[in-house]
């Protein structure tokens, strides 16, 4: 896995054993790094139920953040979160450009209702 966050408040690539085959993605887009620890809490959430299901050794957890909101955080901020999502079992992506394309899907939505309406009338 890449781009995972670490205590040190650097990102790192993790290789995962063979037996992990799914990864189950909480995803915080925004620009804002305010959604990130409500992102930890559900990622955490996800991995203590796939714990439950009996799928420990064959799924993961991880909570994907765009880089920019992740890096507006303090390094202690950060490090708290990542402290707090490994020990409930979970990881932090951190990937590049993602509140840009979340911003970019949203546009075009926008963009193509109007011309829905434009239409109509």
């Amino acid at each position: 896995m890449t781009n995972v966050a670490n205590v040190a408040g650097g990102v790192s690539d993790i290789k995962m054993g063979p037996n992990i085959t799914k990864e189950y993605m909480e995803v915080k887009s925004g620009l804002s790094a305010s959604s990130i620890p409500e992102g930890v809490d559900q990622a955490i959430k996800t991995a203590g139920a796939i714990n439950q299901a009996g799928l420990g050794g064959t799924a993961i957890s991880s909570l994907v953040v765009d880089a920019g909101a992740w890096e507006s955080l303090s390094s202690k901020q950060r490090s708290a979160l990542v402290a707090k999502a490994q020990s409930g079992g979970a990881y932090i992506r951190v990937e590049p450009g993602l509140a840009d394309a979340a911003r970019k899907r949203a546009q075009k939505m926008v963009d193509e209702t109007k011309k829905k309406e434009q239409k109509q009338h």
